[in-house]
């Protein structure tokens, strides 16, 4: 696109190499005819075979007559291999990672597209799509002293900065629990080893217990569906001005749906069965003192910003961050506070009583060490996202088009709870 305005433009400004990754080149001009649009310039493309989002054409129900793992064979990319000529002018079967050549405008151009058997959002971190790149760019722009394409960094460095991510959970956690050794904060930490609940003995706490799980994870995943989706479809210029991003809008409210969802289960729960057998809401920490509730409030608040400095501190000094793939801890310019601000009421909605959920209503003496018991909140607590994440990609990868797919939410719902999987099972 930049490239078609400079020219319009009249810029001397000129292009000798392009690659795509995950994303569709224009094939036709506005007559829907196929053309060149991309002159003498050398151009490639990373098609993954299970893109979430590209390299599809659907009909008007919604199914995909060309599925991604087939692109290199449609006749958009033997077009596109062809220098915008009629797909029936191609000759054979395209392969990808052939260089295909035409001398235009007295330069000889190539085209490439590369077919990596990858999801979209893995596309950009893949050290097999990235050794296509160093490739594409080192065949059309030799550098003078060349690395050999499978010998970028950048994956190791990205597993080097998920030891940082876990040392930041560590650091927060174990920070936190230093704080308690403070006078000031000291009159949060319980004067005894606090034990967990007995597990649940009667039919009714053992339904309620199991039940309580499932209903939570059942009511997240029809949630995503009935509060996610018509966010999504909100238009550009109707989105809230107090909450102008789209995903941190959907992702809210769904959440404080299962947040309100949990309250009421909570509170039907206490009532009907743990009241009777002495479950008390103050010794198990759900209600607390004036004074003890605002100190634990500033010491999430401590907690969290002592973490955060320490991301803005690597971000400063060293221009580097924590993350892997989906999940980050980075940092961000001040125009995002007021944003952060208007959308923590929907988050604390949501995590407040799922932290109540998991460690005061479930926290029972289930395996050895209670670690059984955590592990199947945290299960329960990421159920819904997990089902959702397995038969997306396995529906993917079996018929080369995902399960849900018709709208473009359902292509994108995939990439977007890939780091709320991990957020959710870690948290617990």
């Amino acid at each position: 696109m930049l490239c078609k305005q400079l020219e319009a433009e009249g810029s001397d400004l000129q292009f000798a190499s392009i690659i795509l990754v995950d994303n569709d080149p224009y094939y036709k001009n506005d007559d829907g005819e196929y053309v060149n649009n991309y002159g003498s310039v050398n151009y490639g493309v990373v098609a993954c075979q299970y893109d979430d989002w590209f390299f599809s054409i659907q009909d008007e129900a919604g199914d995909w007559i060309v599925r991604p793992r087939d692109y290199i064979r449609n006749d958009n990319c033997k077009s596109f291999l062809a220098f915008g000529e009629d797909p029936s002018t191609f000759e054979g079967t395209p392969e990808p990672g052939k260089y295909y050549s035409k001398v235009i405008d007295g330069q000889e151009a190539v085209r490439v597209v590369y077919t990596p058997t990858e999801i979209h959002s893995w596309g950009s971190l893949s050290p097999v799509s990235t050794k296509y790149v160093v490739e594409f760019f080192q065949n059309t722009m030799p550098a003078p002293n060349p690395i050999a394409p499978s010998g970028t960094m950048a994956f190791l460095k990205e597993c080097i900065s998920l030891v940082g991510v876990v040392g930041l959970v560590l650091f927060m956690v174990f920070f936190t629990l230093v704080l308690l050794d403070t006078r000031f904060f000291g009159v949060l930490r319980a004067e005894t080893l606090v034990a967990p609940a007995p597990a649940p003995a009667s039919l009714r706490g053992k339904l309620w217990f199991w039940g309580g799980l499932i209903a939570g994870a059942v009511f997240s995943f029809f949630a995503f569906h009935w509060f996610m989706r018509p966010i999504y479809n909100i238009p550009n210029t109707d989105w809230p001005a107090i909450l102008p991003q789209q995903q941190t809008l959907a992702l809210g409210v769904w959440g404080m749906a299962s947040g309100i969802f949990t309250i009421v289960l909570l509170f039907i729960n206490y009532r009907t069965n743990l009241k009777h057998t002495g479950f008390d809401l103050a010794e198990r920490g759900v209600i607390l003192p004036k004074g003890t509730l605002m100190k634990t409030i500033l010491l999430a608040i401590t907690a969290a910003c002592a973490t955060f400095a320490i991301v803005f501190f690597a971000d400063y000094f060293f221009n580097t961050n924590f993350q892997f793939w989906a999940v980050m801890f980075r940092a961000f310019d001040a125009d995002k506070v007021p944003i952060m601000l208007c959308a923590l009421p929907l988050f604390l909605m949501f995590y407040i009583p799922n932290s109540i959920a998991c460690h005061s209503f479930r926290y029972n003496e289930i395996g050895k060490g209670g670690w059984v018991n955590t592990l199947i909140i945290a299960f329960f607590n990421a159920a819904s996202i997990i089902y959702i994440e397995l038969v997306q990609y396995s529906v993917f990868f079996a018929t080369g088009q995902p399960y849900w797919h018709v709208e473009s939410f359902d292509r994108q719902l995939g990439g977007w709870l890939l780091g709320t999987v991990v957020v959710m099972f870690v948290t617990p």
